[in-house]
């Protein structure tokens, strides 16, 4: 039979404690006392004055928050509309036509009787925008 080689024991962890000292058993038994009087309570009953007062204390920002952002709104709006609406001083009354709706389209004159010699492409731009044109000078006789 083949022989196995020896088995090579492993390192083991050989715990360490110190001895407790006499302060660590006060409070670990003070700890364990309070624990046994506790009981079965995990979670401390609040008082409802508390609660109210802490929600009365967190919602003043609130509001505060929100009255002052209505009255910024407010107030965009207030001057929006003085600002739109015209002034009644500077506009003058708007002329109602006699027949709604219907627009009558009448020839320009000038484009009329320069499209057929040809003298609206050659005019002068005084002569285009309805102002009189300049007087030209006579020649001069010697």
């Amino acid at each position: 039979m083949p022989q196995s080689p020896p088995e090579r024991k492993l390192a083991s962890v050989v715990p360490f404690e110190r001895p407790q000292s006499d302060a660590q058993r006060s409070v670990r038994k003070r700890v364990q006392e309070r624990l046994d009087r506790e009981g079965g309570r995990t979670k401390p009953r609040l008082s409802p004055k508390r609660v109210l007062l802490t929600l009365a204390i967190a919602v003043i920002p609130v509001v505060l928050t929100f009255t002052s952002a209505d009255a910024v709104l407010r107030r965009v709006q207030l001057l929006t509309r003085l600002y739109s609406q015209p002034d009644p001083q500077q506009t003058a009354p708007v002329e109602e036509p006699s027949d709604p709706g219907v627009v009558i389209m009448m020839p320009d004159p000038e484009i009329d009787s320069g499209s057929a010699d040809g003298q609206a492409a050659t005019a002068p731009p005084a002569e285009k925008s309805g102002q009189a044109p300049a007087p030209q000078k006579a020649p001069a006789s010697h």
